[in-house]
């Protein structure tokens, strides 16, 4: 799974950029979402890449993340709900859950919001995505 946190606003972006983070589910500053590593969600995330950080998750992660931001229906996920969720079989709404998660902005802020993750900043592709969400629950 891919995890995708919008970290810049939406003043000043083109017409289609919006519309991927429309279809995203992704109309705010600090939310996230967790979507299948798929060829499509990966094209998204290219138009998008200027004003998201993304990177893998494990299992584990999803589960915390679900737990402690999940809104929706507050039943407890069961451990095949979850591999079917992490396999891409069945999606967050599948679950009752909402499709997105709002988060906090970090705690001891960005590095940066307009430089990429390479030179310093949280834009782009993260190594270890679950440190900057850690930061954000």
């Amino acid at each position: 799974m891919i995890l995708i946190i919008r970290v810049r606003g939406r003043v000043g972006i083109k017409k289609d950029v919006k519309d991927t983070f429309q279809m995203l589910n992704l109309k705010r500053t600090n939310w996230a979402t967790v979507v299948p590593e798929k060829p499509v969600y990966l094209g998204m995330i290219k138009k998008i890449k200027d004003f998201i950080a993304w990177g893998k998750i494990d299992k584990n992660f999803l589960k915390l993340l679900i737990e402690k931001r999940g809104e929706g229906k507050k039943d407890k996920i069961s451990e095949k709900q979850l591999d079917k969720l992490f396999n891409g079989e069945i999606k967050l709404k599948d679950l009752g859950l909402k499709p997105y998660f709002r988060l906090h902005p970090p705690r001891k802020g960005y590095k940066h919001k307009k430089k990429p993750y390479v030179v310093g900043g949280v834009l782009g592709e993260w190594d270890d995505i679950t440190e900057l969400a850690r930061r954000m629950l």
